[in-house]
This record gives structure tokens, C-alpha cells and sequence, in this order.
């Protein structure tokens, strides 16, 4: 408990700082006089994730940190949704980022062969029908609701997400990846699923020097292809760009110049062939075996999207 304390103590900090007021304000009047609920207090109650009516939110809480189970909330529940509105998102992840930066100081990370393992993923989430959201994120052709693109960069062997986007439907999955490779470092290994891959993707990866290991469609290449036909294990090939990936890296001023990666096969107990791409050529640093195990960890980011949606019910919108 002590050390699960001192992690936490950064945060309390922020929510007491002036700078934090700061960017968290929608104007210069919000959180500027007394209030029954200012800004800590109205973050704290955010956090707790109560999914009964703002009234009995707001009874348990006060409840909580007054230590008195008669005296009620001293404020209503229409005063809680105005100061609700006062609130920039970016303040919760200003939060989670000094969450993160308290724990990686404190607790040893768990790794994969040296490498922090990070799985991107995304998926899609019903929001209440409304015009404004409707026009902002945007309806999909046969969808009678408005739909979020959700994409999220995420530490599957310590449980951390470190980056997540909320961004309208039409954004591209690929596009919101290649963005987390700025918020990487040397020693991070990604893990794609087979809708990810794509040559100006894995050439984003060569100019910043980061690793990668994805799974990829039989068709992805020629190289694949014969990769998959001729049954053998692994293979270093090289990549050419075709006309339109050549183009892709031009209007996102990458090289295109062919690819060094290594095939690896995998047979899975269902007798399907997986193939997987990696940056990781060294054959005797990180053999074959291991690249089996190492695929498998995605899916912590995909029961981090499960918890979200079927735990904390965060399309229940009221």
C-alpha cells in the first residue's frame, strides 16, 4: 500500500497546482472563487466512475471525504454538470501521463527481450445521437448512430495505455498509428495486427529507428507470397514499394528505397498459417520460437477494450 501511495502522490500534487488550474480551465473565471466543488474535488469525482444518478454520486462522495453519512452533497446535481463543463479533456491526460511517468520511476517494467511491448489497436464506439456529434464524428453508411474511431497505444506486458485517441470515424487507423511512433523510444517493439501493415508504415519505422513485429495478409507482397508457398520457416526478404506505396511515402516525405524484414511462419493448432513481419533480422538474438508468444501479447490491448466497453460501460451514455 505504501508504494501504490507514493505512486499516486504526483497526482495529488498536480491537482493542487496552480499550472494544472491553469490548463485545465476552459476560461480565466472557471474554478476561480470558492466553491462546494472545485477543481480537485470535481477530477477526484470523475475518477471514481459511479455509474448510479449524479445524486447519489455526489451523497457517496461527500459522504467519503467528509466522514459524515447524514450531511448530503452541498451541491445540486445541475451544479455538478456545470462545472463539468468547465473542464478541458486534456486535463485527465495531463493525469494519466504523470500516473505513468510515477509508476515507470518506481516499479521495475516488465519487458520482452529487453523491449517495452506495444500493441496499437483500434476500434469503434456508439455515441448518443445528437447533431453536433453526429456531424463530427460522423455516421457510417447503414449506421443509424453516430460512431467513434477509437485508436490507443498500449504497454500490453505492464497494463499502461500510453497514448489513446477518440477522433472522428473517417480517420484513418494507420495514420493515428504512425502518429504514437512520436511518442516512442529506442528500446519500444510494436505489435500490429494484419489491417495495420503497409510499406510507408514499416518505412516510418526505419527513419525512426523503432521495431516492429506484425502479422500481414498472404497477399501483402510478392515476397509474402513466395515466402508462404515455398513453406519455409523464416526468411529475410527485401521490400520494393509499388507504384502507389512509392507515392504514399513521397506525400509523407519517407524513403523509398526496399525494406530489409524477416518473414516468420507460424502454424497455429487450428492448421492456419500465420506469417508475420519483424524488423528484428537477428536470427540468433530473437529465434524463431519466441515470435509465437511475442504475437499473443496484442491481445492485452484488445481485453483492454473489452474491460472499457463491458465493465465500465463507457457507450452507456444518459
Amino acid at each position: 500500500m505504501a508504494g501504490s501511495e507514493s505512486i499516486y502522490t504526483p497526482i495529488r500534487e498536480i491537482l493542487a497546482s496552480a499550472a494544472f488550474l491553469q490548463k485545465a480551465r476552459c476560461s480565466e473565471q472557471d474554478f476561480s472563487r470558492h466553491r462546494a466543488l472545485p477543481l480537485p474535488q470535481l477530477v477526484t469525482l470523475l475518477l471514481n466512475l459511479h455509474k448510479g444518478t449524479h445524486r447519489d454520486k455526489l451523497d457517496q462522495f461527500f459522504e467519503t471525504i467528509t466522514g459524515d453519512p447524514l450531511a448530503g452533497a452541498p451541491v445540486s446535481e445541475a451544479a455538478f454538470c456545470r462545472a463539468r463543463k468547465k473542464l478541458k479533456p486534456e486535463a485527465l491526460v495531463r493525469l494519466n501521463d504523470a500516473l505513468l511517468d510515477s509508476a515507470n520511476e518506481q516499479i521495475a517494467l516488465r519487458r520482452w527481450q529487453g523491449f517495452r511491448v506495444l500493441a496499437v489497436d483500434g476500434s469503434t464506439a456508439r455515441l448518443p445521437n445528437t447533431p453536433a456529434i453526429a456531424d463530427y464524428f460522423g455516421k457510417p453508411r447503414g449506421s443509424g448512430v453516430p460512431l467513434a474511431r477509437f485508436s490507443r497505444l498500449h504497454d500490453v506486458l505492464n497494463g499502461q495505455t500510453i497514448q489513446a485517441d477518440m477522433v472522428p470515424y473517417a480517420t484513418g487507423e494507420r495514420e493515428l498509428a504512425s502518429e504514437y511512433l512520436l511518442f516512442s523510444q529506442p528500446d519500444d517493439l510494436f505489435l500490429y495486427d494484419r489491417g495495420y501493415p503497409a510499406f510507408w508504415l514499416f518505412a516510418f519505422h526505419a527513419v525512426e529507428q523503432r521495431h516492429y513485429c506484425a502479422r500481414v495478409q498472404n497477399n501483402f507482397h510478392s515476397e509474402v507470397q513466395a515466402f508462404v508457398h515455398d513453406g519455409v520457416k523464416e526468411r529475410i526478404v527485401s521490400l520494393t514499394p509499388s507504384a502507389a506505396s512509392a507515392r504514399q511515402c513521397r506525400e509523407g516525405y519517407l524513403p523509398t528505397e526496399p525494406l530489409q524484414a524477416r518473414l516468420i511462419r507460424v502454424e497455429l493448432e487450428s492448421g492456419e498459417v500465420e506469417v508475420l513481419i519483424t524488423s528484428l533480422l537477428n536470427a540468433q538474438a530473437y529465434p524463431h520460437r519466441l515470435f509465437a508468444k511475442l504475437y499473443a501479447l496484442r491481445w492485452g490491448v484488445e481485453e483492454n477494450y473489452k474491460r472499457e466497453k463491458q465493465r465500465l460501460e463507457i457507450e452507456n451514455f444518459s
